[in-house]
């Protein structure tokens, strides 16, 4: 028998958001689930809203961070100002 018993469980599971449209429905599932969620990651093209206010990456980014559990990174992962 081995001195040290070491078991290893590596499940990674890569969601991307575009306009943060299924951040909810994403947490809900991997809660339900009892899956377990390191971080969320999104982007926002500005051409998907309108209309275009100044500082609306701003208020989507907030409006998202309502949606994303405290205790997780919210990661913008791309920006194109059009």
């Amino acid at each position: 028998s081995s001195f040290f018993h070491l078991e290893h469980k590596l499940i990674l599971i890569f969601v991307f958001f575009r306009q943060s449209a299924w951040i909810s429905e994403f947490i809900n599932f991997m809660k339900t689930n009892n899956i377990p969620v390191d971080f969320v990651s999104t982007h926002e093209y500005p051409t998907d809203h309108s209309p275009l206010t100044r500082g609306w990456l701003k208020t989507i980014i907030s409006q998202t961070r309502n949606l994303v559990p405290s205790n997780l990174p919210l990661m913008y992962s791309e920006y194109n100002d059009g």
